[in-house]
């Protein structure tokens, strides 16, 4: 013993401490021990050494220290309680985990010294096994008897001390009471067939992947010849692209001769890295008929790694740890640090053990400063496999299952479509293989969906179907606060979510497979899902082709307004020619969302009806055309350039759609209709052959086309075509009737509804959706035979209010064209542009001029009385 002065630190990490720690300690010491003349340096740690921090202090001998007049005293973890018990200080463990056993009937596992404000105390957890997690904690004073905590210092430790946040605390006298084992962590949870989108896919059902799996075997096998120094691959996507099938195939490939597979969410504490190594140690000693005992401690997983490492390298094999859903333990930074330190130490001992994890790198962040989480280290130490989306093989092997489910072939037509929709995104492609295996087993004919169309929408709308509003919204609370334990859940949701409710709808969601359980843990069934329940958006872009000109397809919006609802074959045969034609364009009109979205219905949506009415159709189709995956490749290719031809946009649809299997002329087609779509949105401008991008959209194409007839009171009369055109129609009808096609074939697709519409409000004709007809008043009027002028016709007008109106505001004074706006204003409202109005009140003029009960000029609208009064005069 030396009277000098002792230099110390002391250390409360998480992390185990590195070698680079110890020497800077150690250099820190250095000139103190040049100008004293010596130093005693003592260096306390709650965490152990890193390999390489051990090794810095075993390269410090005798010599060395001697020459710089310098001792070094080290307690590290365990250590300390050592040498506590040794000094009288506090009871040894081995006392501690005796009374553990006598008190609780337990297994004793991890113990903690707490200093506390009321006086120091052990920690110690317990539970039903040596290889189960523990369940419960209590405390003893330093001298080993059993003491009390109150109820703030058990929070606070809760707080302090990650690995009893969920544990229960054992009061002195109470009864340990029924204990439930988790004897190990579950593993990834496997779907059931070909297309259980709701789960990973099981060995049996895997598709492809065979570079990375080889990739991984390749590995391994290095490992087993150590031929390479790292232990631990990484592999990275975007969520629903297979990591988690991707480790299930690997863990059934028999690769390694003792493997585990877990679920990163339910490792929610330091402590479950014990359960970890035990469901490893229980593999190998089933492979190989052994008899290691589990690590019981925190502390032996170290040693029972290293025991693992000497068996299975004595045999020339390798094992494997794999942790799918990495990402969650960047949220958890103890446990992170923990599978840090492991993967450090087995890399730096060069056990035959590789760790194999699963991590989405499609996050908004994967580095977590405030968490102190250590990513960059961790990628040092890794070898990364980027897991990529489907290669067309592997898609069309995906849809030969499907083939064979349907115990069908599948068309070109259906086959393109679902290819296109997917573009190669597994989870995706899953999802719609599993939605036409519903439509064929509810007995609807699959055709319909390459006929109509498959929107995004549909998917997640058929997942929440059978759900009320208050579901989806809870459902919703629950996304924004999972993966979860129940308990957590509830202690979140207090005074929000009574615990009968939570308790019921956590179980009604689990038997609608919208949520997963695995172990304690909650989550969704799939990110993918996670993120649509968070943003209410779709988490993906979707692709389709346009087949058809945007004149042709937003022509039928009148008649759809008009005509609607109706299920599509009677629609279909109400505008008559060819029904294919028919559907297409409202398969085009479903995609961009403009008609309800139910296959099969005839009606205008919600959003355009809601978009047409308020004149902001531009930006409603401007918006759904940006949603398509295809038309943003087309804009940004449009956008890095001054001008492209069409060419350059054909080039890159088929680089975008390498399945579609078509000839030039079609792909030309293809490209050509969609830049008519983007021309016609007024996003871009065509000259020749040649796009620009336009500085600002434009709606010039779109307002040549009046689609919004407003909302105006029963009884008003607001026409779309001029007396001439009924007139034209009601000699038509002279002798007969006419079918729709007929009609569209005399006046044109323009002016086809408008025309019935207009005569239909006179009472002049009916029809029921096939034929068009008189009505009585109508064969009234050309019962005579004598020709019928616009006068005969547009008399009709004068028992319709606002004509009334107008014509009795013109008897005082000419009305301007904003006077009659108006009156006609007084019996309803739309929000039309001043361009709309003005066209909308010259037709009104003109039926109310054609009666003969008013002149129309340059200073407005005059009543005919008034005009003659002035002539006599």
């Amino acid at each position: 013993m030396t009277l000098r002065q002792l230099d110390g630190e002391a250390k409360a990490h998480e992390s185990s401490i590195s070698g680079k720690e110890v020497s800077a300690f150690v250099g820190k010491l250095i000139p103190l021990a040049v100008t004293r003349g010596g130093v005693d340096g003592l260096f306390i740690s709650t965490s152990p050494f890193t390999p390489d921090g051990a090794d810095y202090l075993r390269s410090l001998t005798p010599e060395i220290l001697t020459a710089t007049k310098m001792t070094i005293r080290t307690l590290v973890g365990q250590e300390i309680i050592d040498f506590l018990f040794k000094n009288g200080a506090c009871a040894s463990e081995s006392a501690i985990r005796a009374k553990v056993r006598l008190d609780t009937r337990l297994e004793p596992l991890d113990s903690w010294y707490v200093i506390g404000e009321h006086g120091d105390v052990i920690v110690a957890s317990c539970g039903p096994s040596a290889a189960s997690a523990p369940t419960n904690f209590l405390a003893y004073s330093t001298a080993g008897e059993r003491t009390d905590l109150s109820e703030s210092d058990v929070a606070r430790l809760r707080l302090q001390v990650s690995d009893l946040q969920n544990l229960v605390y054992f009061r002195v006298g109470e009864s340990t009471g029924e204990t439930v084992e988790r004897a190990s962590l579950p593993s990834v949870l496997a779907g059931a067939g070909w297309f259980d989108y709701k789960f990973p896919s099981p060995p049996e059902c895997f598709i492809g992947r065979t570079d990375p799996l080889d990739e991984i075997v390749g590995y391994l096998n290095r490992v087993r010849e150590e031929g390479i120094t790292a232990r631990t691959i990484q592999v990275l996507s975007r969520s629903g692209v297979g990591k988690s099938s991707l480790l299930l195939k690997v863990a059934a490939s028999k690769g390694a001769i003792a493997s585990v597979t877990v679920d990163g969410r339910n490792l929610l504490t330091p402590s479950d890295l014990r359960l970890v190594v035990s469901s490893l140690v229980k593999s190998l000693n089933d492979a190989c008929e052994s008899s290691l005992n589990p690590p019981v401690r925190q502390e032996d997983i170290s040693g029972k790694l290293g025991e693992v490492g000497s068996l299975i390298k004595g045999r020339n094999e390798v094992a494997t740890i794999q942790i799918d859903q990495f990402e969650a333990l960047l949220s958890r930074p103890s446990v992170f640090q923990g599978v840090l330190d492991l993967v450090v130490e087995t890399t730096e001992r060069t056990l035959p053990i590789v760790w194999i994890m699963a991590r989405k790198n499609d996050l908004a962040a994967t580095y977590d400063e405030g968490a102190a989480i250590d990513l960059a280290r961790l990628n040092e130490l890794s070898y990364s496999i980027e897991l990529d989306d489907f290669s067309v093989d592997e898609e069309k092997a995906l849809l030969s299952r499907l083939s064979t489910e349907l115990e069908t072939k599948l068309s070109p037509q259906l086959t393109e479509a679902i290819l296109t929709f997917s573009a190669g995104f597994p989870w995706l492609l899953k999802r719609v293989c599993a939605h036409i295996l519903g439509m064929a087993k509810s007995g609807t004919d699959v055709s319909q969906l390459a006929r109509g169309g498959l929107r995004a929408e549909d998917l997640f709308d058929e997942d929440l179907a059978g759900l009320d509003e208050a579901d989806k919204a809870l459902l919703r609370v629950f996304a924004a606060n999972l993966p979860n334990t129940a308990a957590e859940l509830s202690r979140r949701l207090e005074g929000e979510v009574s615990f009968q409710r939570l308790t019921d709808k956590l179980n009604d969601f689990l038997g609608r497979k919208l949520l997963r359980l695995a172990g304690d843990v909650y989550d969704t069934y799939n990110d993918v899902f996670k993120s649509y329940l968070l943003t209410n958006r779709i988490p993906f872009q979707a692709r389709y082709v346009f087949r058809v000109t945007p004149g042709a397809a937003l022509g039928l919006l009148t008649t759809i307004s008009d005509e609607g609802p109706l299920d599509a074959a009677t629609f279909a045969k109400r505008i008559g020619g060819n029904p294919t034609a028919v559907y297409n364009k409202l398969r085009e009109l479903r995609l961009l969302g403009f008609i309800d979205p139910q296959p099969g219905r005839v009606a205008l949506s919600a959003e355009a009806t809601a978009a047409i009415d308020s004149e902001q159709i531009g930006d409603f189709l401007r918006k759904a055309l940006r949603a398509n995956a295809l038309v943003s490749r087309v804009l940004d290719l449009v956008a890095s350039e001054e001008k492209v031809d069409l060419g350059a946009v054909t080039t890159l649809l088929q680089r975008e759609l390498p399945h579609i299997r078509v000839n030039s002329t079609t792909w030309a087609q293809y490209s050509s209709i969609l830049v008519n779509w983007l021309r016609y949105a007024g996003i871009i401008d065509v000259e020749g052959d040649l796009i620009r991008q336009r500085e600002s959209a434009s709606d010039e194409m779109l307002l040549r086309r009046e689609f919004n007839l407003g909302n105006f009171t029963p009884g008003t009369f607001v026409p779309s075509t001029r007396p001439p055109k009924v007139r034209e129609l009601v000699e038509f009808l002279r002798n007969g009737t006419m079918n729709r096609s007929e009609v569209r074939s005399n006046f044109g697709s323009k002016y086809a509804a408008a025309v019935v519409r207009d005569a239909r409000a006179l009472s002049l004709v009916e029809d029921d959706g096939d034929v068009v007809r008189l009505t009585a008043q109508g064969r009234a009027l050309v019962a005579n035979g004598a020709e019928i002028t616009d006068r005969d016709i547009a008399v009709l007008c004068l028992s319709k209010q606002n004509v009334a109106a107008l014509i009795d505001a013109a008897s005082a004074g000419a009305l301007s064209k904003n006077d009659q706006r108006e009156v006609l204003s007084r019996f309803g409202s739309a929000n039309w542009s001043e361009q709309t109005w003005g066209w909308r009140v010259g037709i009104i003029t003109s039926w109310v001029v054609a009666t003969g009960q008013a002149k129309g000029g340059r200073i407005g609208l005059r009543s005919a009385t008034s005009v003659r009064e002035r002539g006599q005069s």
